[in-house]
This record gives C-alpha cells, sequence and structure tokens, in this order.
C-alpha cells in the first residue's frame, strides 16, 4: 500500500505547475510547517503529504480546517473545501486502544 501511495504522490505533480499554493499544518503540539502543493490535490493525497511531512502515518491523523474535519479518503480538491492560500490546517493525532 505504501508504494501504491509514493505513486499516487508522484503522479500527481504535487509540486508543480502554476496553480501551486502554500498552506500550513499545525500540531496541537503547536509544531508547524509550510507545504507548497498543488491547488488540485485531493483531500485523499493532502493526509498523505500531511503525515510525510510530519512523520505520522496517515491512519494516526484527522484533519481539521475550519473547526470542520477533512474527509479522509476524499477525491475532492482541496479548493473544493474551501482551502486557499495562506489557510492552517490542524494535524490531530488519534488515539488508539489494545
Amino acid at each position: 500500500m505504501a508504494n501504491e501511495m509514493n505513486a499516487e504522490l508522484k503522479a500527481c505533480n504535487l509540486c508543480e505547475g502554476k496553480d501551486k499554493i502554500k498552506i500550513f499544518l499545525k500540531r496541537l503540539d503547536g509544531d508547524q510547517r509550510s507545504i507548497q502543493v498543488s491547488s488540485t490535490i485531493t483531500l485523499k493525497i493532502l493526509y498523505n503529504v500531511a503525515a510525510i511531512t510530519m512523520g505520522l502515518q496517515v491512519y494516526q491523523i484527522r484533519l481539521v480546517f475550519r473547526g470542520a474535519p477533512l474527509n479522509f479518503g476524499s477525491d475532492q480538491p482541496i479548493t473544493q473545501a474551501g482551502i486557499s492560500p495562506g489557510d492552517t490546517i490542524h494535524i490531530i493525532l488519534l488515539i488508539t486502544g489494545s
């Protein structure tokens, strides 16, 4: 599955083209990073980029934008979700039990 997702990330040209936007990823502990991505990437790809950027596994996180969770696995472009240049996406770590 990891190889499949890496191929998908490369195929979507995350940082190519004129439609690049800079957004911020912020964890609850205050760790914040900026990324530049194509405005046409999907929420599913954004989840994977966020996980890789923050050194986490995608199943460990939820992304929240303007107080609402972003739908993991959605093929909706980030711009349709209302994400625009300079916006901050909050990363919530999920706690899993045994």
